[in-house]
């Protein structure tokens, strides 16, 4: 396999036949993004060691302009201009097809350049390049692929999105495009609104810790982390004044008959996995957050009563993805670990035969298991859910209690509507929301005296997201699908009222000691009907918060 010219461009591919053209994204390839052109492992251990060495970065708001790279024969140039209100963070990437993306050096505030030779391009496994008539077909993106794509990728719907431009490329050829505007950005001339309510005042934390100003990143992390990681934690320091950061790597279940087994891939393999992680965990901390390590199992649910055998190999399994989780963390020196009790979404396992002292027993061992490989902080996450007419305990609380005093802080994850119908004020709001961080929150601290974390701040930027409406899938799917698809209807103000609510309860609780937006995505899509704050307006709504807060290290 061909290794790009030191002088070339860092050239990624899927590194196996092009697969079948789609027609629209939120296909696996779309959502996951592409291996890269050399060993995947390889390049993410070099990775990993430069990543060893970076000392913190000063700022991460502009991608660098580059110097052009040294000429080679029958070099081709495409240049580009993208729009004003492109972040300045963000890079540019000229993909080619669902196979290659082409990282493209800033020549200038809004000018991108790319030089690549036929020869190059021949060699990259899925580019929808045609060596025998020089024909490529490609698409701009910020990154994330179909996420951050030129908007004008939605005008050819019976092409792949990555193919919708198209040139024929002769040694020597300087080419030149205009991107007119982003997906999910404004049109030319319209502004985002915004919105602006008073602040109350903010008390103290308990015991004088300094209040966590998190920024929680999508779990479904890839190559394409390499480049979007260091931007978007810049964007969530310095637009957000993010100060922690809460990281998710999933776990699922490779099998669950006869017995179940866990893993981070199907095929059983985490090496890859872990590798990434570990330059994720540390490009973050490099950009100056602290990091909560937040493993997860998702989305296999078994189901169904479960017999004894099945149920002692579940909790082996368990506890080796949480003490593997738990020596990375150690060992990459992460701030806080957090169990997520969710993960017994088995429903024979409190009912299990063995009895609820078997039970309880088996994770008084797995906790220990878990400190004896990580000496930092272990807390568990918890769910509040419910509607304004019928708050309650954060679930699994009644199955927790028994072994409550093991951990070290509470994690809530606020899934709780705010809201009973789509008429939302501030002010009711407002109210709904006391009223469930006195039933599901303000409990939990004082049956444990531990401080309490608000894991995910879950509301969307839509119409009747106060309400949470829809299903949370169908709106975390809505971004990467095209724009003038069906509902739901964007409603940034909906979701910047509902973050100013859970602030506002949060501004006099001194025991709740950390807040985390579900989600900030690794590129601003302002207007995408989906969870993501970042470059909307509750994200400015957020950071009036944490300013106050003085969130620090």
């Amino acid at each position: 396999m061909m290794r790009p010219a030191r002088t070339g461009p860092m050239l990624l591919s899927a590194a196996r036949p092009k697969p079948a053209r789609s027609s629209r994204p939120g296909n696996a390839s779309a959502a996951r993004g592409c291996m890269l052109h050399t060993s995947p492992r390889l390049l993410l251990l070099a990775a990993l060691a430069a990543a060893s060495a970076c000392a913190p970065a000063q700022s991460a708001t502009v991608a660098p302009i580059v110097h052009a790279a040294t000429p080679r024969p029958g070099a081709i140039t495409i240049t580009v201009d993208v729009p004003a209100d492109t972040p300045p963070e963000d890079a540019v990437f000229l993909q080619a097809g669902a196979g290659a993306i082409l990282p493209m050096r800033r020549t200038g505030p809004r000018a991108w350049s790319l030089t690549v030779t036929r020869e190059e391009l021949a060699e990259v496994d899925g580019a929808a390049y045609d060596p025998a008539t020089g024909v490529l077909r490609y698409a701009y993106t910020r990154g994330w692929g179909y996420l951050g794509a030129e908007a004008s990728v939605d005008d050819h719907p019976d092409a792949d999105w990555a193919e919708a431009r198209r040139r024929t490329l002769r040694p020597g050829l300087r080419h030149h495009d205009t991107v007119k505007r982003c997906r999910w950005f404004p049109a030319a001339g319209q502004q985002l609104p915004r919105y602006e309510q008073p602040l109350s005042t903010w008390s103290p934390r308990v015991d004088g810790v300094t209040f966590q100003a998190g920024v929680s990143f999508p779990d479904a992390w890839n190559e394409w982390g390499r480049y979007l990681t260091a931007s978007t934690a810049g964007a969530a320091r310095e637009q957000l004044g993010a100060t922690w950061a809460l990281v998710s790597p999933r776990w699922d279940y490779r099998l669950v008959e006869p017995l179940p087994v866990l893993a981070e891939s199907a095929d059983g393999t985490a090496a890859a996995g872990d590798i990434a992680l570990r330059l994720h965990l540390r490009q973050l901390k490099a950009s100056g957050l602290r990091v909560v390590l937040a493993p997860r199992l998702c989305c296999v649910e078994p189901g169904g009563n479960r017999g004894d055998e099945w149920m002692r190999a579940w909790f082996v399994e368990y506890e080796r993805f949480l003490t593997h989780h738990a020596r990375i963390a150690q060992a990459e020196r992460v701030d806080g670990l957090l169990i997520d009790w969710s993960a017994t979404r088995v429903h024979g396992l409190p009912a299990s035969a063995h009895g609820r002292s078997w039970y309880l027993g088996r994770w008084m061992a797995l906790l220990k298991s878990v400190r004896q490989a990580f000496r930092g902080p272990v807390g568990c996450d918890l769910k509040a859910d419910g509607a304004p007419d019928g708050y309650g305990l954060p679930w699994p609380w009644h199955d927790l209690r028994p072994i409550a005093g093991e951990f070290d802080f509470f994690g809530i994850a606020n899934w709780a509507a705010v809201a009973s119908s789509g008429a939302t004020n501030q002010a009711e709001i407002d109210a709904n929301t006391r009223s469930m961080f006195a039933a599901s929150v303000d409990p939990i601290h004082r049956a444990t005296g531990k401080p309490i974390v608000i894991t995910a701040v879950a509301y969307g930027s839509y119409d009747g997201a106060a309400m949470h409406a829809l299903d949370p899938e169908q709106v975390m799917a809505r971004a990467f699908r095209p724009e003038r698809g069906p509902a739901p209807v964007w409603d940034g103000l909906e979701q910047a009222m509902a973050v100013q609510g859970v602030m506002q309860a949060v501004s006099h609780r001194p025991h709740v000691v950390g807040v985390y937006p579900f989600l900030y995505q690794y590129v601003a899509v302002p207007l995408a009907p989906d969870y993501s704050v970042r470059g909307k307006p509750a994200e400015r709504v957020l950071a009036h918060w944490y300013a106050l807060a003085g969130g620090g290290g």
